[in-house]
């Protein structure tokens, strides 16, 4: 691989790269207990055995190498970099892969045209991951708008939505057809996110790679541009060498196996959609979501196996682990500490029966509570921080669509729709709510042709049907334990 130069940096090679440093330094500092060995949260290697080893004063001491001895720093940071990842995969963030590849770019030539088409990569797949995301389209672009301090947030929230989506998308375009053009945008993106952090005050672990990106990012394009307009190389928009071939290849499509299960989101720029699994304990004590914001500043990388494996290294027996996944196609999965301490799978009959520490309690589907908190319906919890219990839609809000949200609330025991325009398959949507007990359809639309559906709620004993279309003969055949 061709180095900047034959010997040293040139002056904006170097000052680049000093920005990369800048940012992976203080990256490292602000998330300093995540480098560290811990017995709380413990540390996930990705080999059982590993011990736990702090790595923050070794890379912080090869990021000071790499400015005097640049290249031979750099190697000896991203060998220490892949030996942290190894002994604790929490260290798996985004920022930890992307801030090399800005610096692997500033001291090789080579390399240029890879980060370029991996920062297109990075923002149209950002992009896509948002628009195909209830949670970012819904609650996720509120929630910005309302730390953000918008009183009117839920009038903007949904085109505020789209047009970050479609702005990274459209920002990788730019990129791919007028970089310099797209330098100048990649600039005010990036300085844009990271003061948004600031406003919201909230993530700083990113903040910084938000700034080496636009630095560096727009450098990058800028001179991507300078070179295709002197016409020094007319392939530069393509590399024309087969490893850089193969290498922005996967570079670009590789996101998209995060829908097949095949690449992680820390690989796949799911930044900020919250299109991930989402992993609920039950304990004892209650229910405990599993994060790790608070104490190492970043989240707990979102895969299967990374949130078993924390869940098998923090489970006393009995506890029940609940994965929700919002991914189209994948069902929610659940699990259970046995007395031995190994972790298994358990299926959903038992999540939800008093085995081990009592009934699980599964997760609330986010963009299921946001969409009826929007149709002004009543949710109650036991706790703050409780699942809902019961839900109340008043009759004048009341449509399938927004009664549809009510299969995300797997912790439902009461509805109560009484006067709604219910109709008979609109009941199909309370089938799979494991711990139902009672429904109110008083004064609905609904007919002897709803009871199938409530045949399949299990836990059904209360169901109230004055004046509907409900037989007392046809409820007698089909619900015999219905309470009278």
């Amino acid at each position: 691989m061709q180095a900047t130069g034959s010997g040293r940096l040139d002056r904006v090679s170097f000052g680049m790269y000093v920005v990369c440093l800048a940012a992976m330094a203080l990256t490292i500092v602000i998330t300093w207990p995540l480098w560290q060995a811990r017995l709380s949260p413990p540390n996930l290697p990705l080999v059982p055995f590993l011990p736990e080893l702090s790595f923050g004063p070794l890379l912080l001491g090869s990021l000071a190498l790499a400015l005097a001895l640049p290249r031979t720093g750099f190697l000896v940071h991203v060998v220490l970099l892949v030996a942290a990842l190894t002994f604790d995969q929490i260290r798996c963030q985004p920022q930890i892969f992307s801030i090399p590849v800005l610096m692997a770019a500033c001291l090789f030539r080579d390399f240029r045209i890879i980060a370029c088409w991996f920062l297109v990569a990075l923002w149209f797949w950002a992009g896509l991951h948002k628009l195909l995301s209830p949670d970012w389209l819904g609650p996720g672009a509120w929630t910005v708008l309302t730390e953000l301090g918008l009183s009117q947030a839920s009038q903007w929230y949904q085109a505020f939505a789209w047009l970050v989506g479609l702005g990274e998308i459209g920002l990788a375009v730019v990129a791919v057809l007028k970089p310099r053009w797209g330098a100048f945008f990649c600039l005010a993106l990036h300085f844009g996110i990271a003061a948004i952090l600031i406003g919201m005050n909230w993530n700083y672990s990113v903040l910084f790679w938000n700034v080496a990106m636009g630095v560096v990012g727009c450098w990058l394009l800028m001179d991507w541009s300078r070179k295709r307009r002197a016409a020094v190389d007319s392939n530069i928009a393509w590399p024309r060498l087969l490893w850089q071939q193969v290498l922005v290849v996967c570079v670009l499509i590789s996101p998209a196996g995060f829908y097949s299960n095949h690449m992680p989101s820390f690989l796949s720029h799911t930044l900020y959609s919250d299109n991930l699994l989402k992993a609920m304990v039950t304990t004892e004590q209650g229910a405990v979501e599993i994060e790790t914001w608070d104490t190492l500043h970043v989240p707990i990388p979102k895969t299967q196996a990374i949130l078993r494996d924390y869940f098998s290294r923090t489970a006393k027996p009995g506890e029940k682990l609940h994965l929700l996944d919002p991914r189209p196609g994948y069902a929610d999965r659940y699990y259970m500490a046995g007395d031995d301490g190994r972790i298994g799978t358990c299926e959903a009959a038992e999540f939800w029966s008093g085995a081990g520490v009592g009934r699980g309690i599964a997760k609330d589907y986010g963009p299921a509570v946001f969409n009826l908190q929007e149709a002004g319906a009543r949710l109650l919890k036991r706790s703050e921080n409780g699942m809902i219990y019961a839900v109340e839609i008043p009759a004048e809000k009341y449509s399938t669509e927004v009664f549809s949200n009510v299969a995300g609330l797997l912790n439902l025991e009461q509805i109560n729709v009484a006067g709604c325009a219910v109709e008979d398959a609109d009941l199909s949507y309370l089938v799979n709510l494991p711990v139902l007990m009672g429904i109110d359809l008083a004064g609905t639309n609904i007919t002897d042709e709803a009871l199938p559906y409530l045949q399949q709620v299990p836990q059904l004993r209360q169901f109230y049907y004055e004046e509907t279309g409900v037989t007392d003969d046809a409820v007698n055949s089909r619900l015999p334990h219905i309470e009278r």
